[in-house]
């Protein structure tokens, strides 16, 4: 994606964490003089909220090699601020439909279909507004679904009821 958008001088991408593909990313931009990537060190969690609020798309891509169906933890962190979600999911996974087709919060892809996830990129970039309804649809699911009060008192009612 970065490659793709290199001409559109208001996209960054931004790399957070010590990811196991992080230093291919690196390699990548560093070959492909990919301006439009910065990479950030690990950070305690406050500071990495901090940095989020100020984007407005939280990118998901995971392995293709994956055979497991696989969901991040950050699709829920994304709800969590509200920011809508471009996903790439690896094949045979199932989770487009259930963390980003039913709350409406974000465009999904499988594997590497570069023309589809670019295609989604552009949607987003081309669409604010509903970019920005996508962010508010993941934060109502995250609140009625997801938040540490819902999920405490699900966990307590079972353990109640046995």
């Amino acid at each position: 994606l970065a490659k793709m958008n290199l001409d559109k001088k208001d996209v960054v991408f931004l790399i957070v964490g010590r990811g196991v593909k992080k230093h291919v990313l690196e390699s990548m931009a560093q070959t492909d003089k990919l301006t439009n990537m910065i990479f950030l060190q690990y950070m305690p969690k406050e500071d990495y909220d901090a940095i989020l609020q100020s984007v407005d798309l939280g990118i998901i891509s995971l392995d293709e090699k994956y055979k497991v169906p696989t969901s991040p933890s950050k699709i829920i962190g994304y709800m969590a601020l509200a920011k809508p979600v471009l996903a790439m999911f690896n094949e045979g996974n199932d989770y487009g439909e259930f963390y980003i087709d039913k709350p409406q919060c974000g465009l999904w892809s499988v594997g590497l279909d570069n023309r589809k996830m670019q295609e989604n990129f552009e949607w987003f970039y081309t669409h604010p507004e509903e970019r920005k309804k996508m962010g508010e649809a993941g934060y109502k699911c995250y609140k009625k679904h997801f938040s540490v009060k819902v999920i405490a008192e699900e966990l307590e009612k079972q353990l109640l009821n046995g």
